[in-house]
């Protein structure tokens, strides 16, 4: 109970399986209200590419809770295929991935569109860290297991042009 004091949506004691990460984040965003999300005609879309069928879900539910209109690909050519076929403000990808990986993505999708937002999100911060995605041309970068508000106050701060000091 002092972590919630504290203003934890919730906690995880280790050793934890992702199952857990995932029902604790389900959990929470069942108590967020999604009237407050932002209204409408304000909803960016975005792009999240992950191959892992549970982060891919998770990431599309907690972006529409938040207010924006998330569209999801299990790869990167996969991925390419939506990004030709509609219009996005934002792409979020993982790094690993089958087929063509999050950094090969951003490198195509940069070619064609050099504003575009990519933000990286990897699992193995430590072979690709953040200083790494943001010189090859990463608009941000969020190491797994990450909180859904760290993905908010980035997304605010590239979409929305509103800064946090919590960065």
């Amino acid at each position: 109970t002092e972590i919630r004091q504290a203003g934890a949506d919730g906690f995880l004691a280790k050793p934890f399986r992702i199952g857990k990460i995932e029902e604790l984040i389900e959990k929470t965003l069942a108590h967020l209200d999604s009237t407050k999300a932002r209204p409408a005609p304000n909803r960016k879309k975005v792009l999240v590419v992950d191959d892992e069928e549970s982060i891919l879900r998770t990431l599309i539910e907690a972006l529409d809770v938040l207010g924006y209109d998330a569209i999801g690909a299990k790869n990167g050519l996969e991925a390419l295929d939506i990004y030709e076929q509609d219009k996005f403000e934002l792409v979020i990808t993982d790094i690993r991935m089958p087929e063509l990986n999050g950094i090969e993505l951003m490198q195509r999708i940069r070619a064609r569109d050099p504003q575009m937002p990519v933000v990286i999100i990897t699992g193995y911060p430590l072979a690709y860290p953040p200083e790494k995605a943001s010189t090859e041309g990463a608009a941000g970068y969020i190491a797994k297991p990450f909180r859904i508000n760290q993905i908010d106050k980035l997304l605010g701060k590239i979409l929305y042009h509103y800064e946090s000091k919590e960065l």
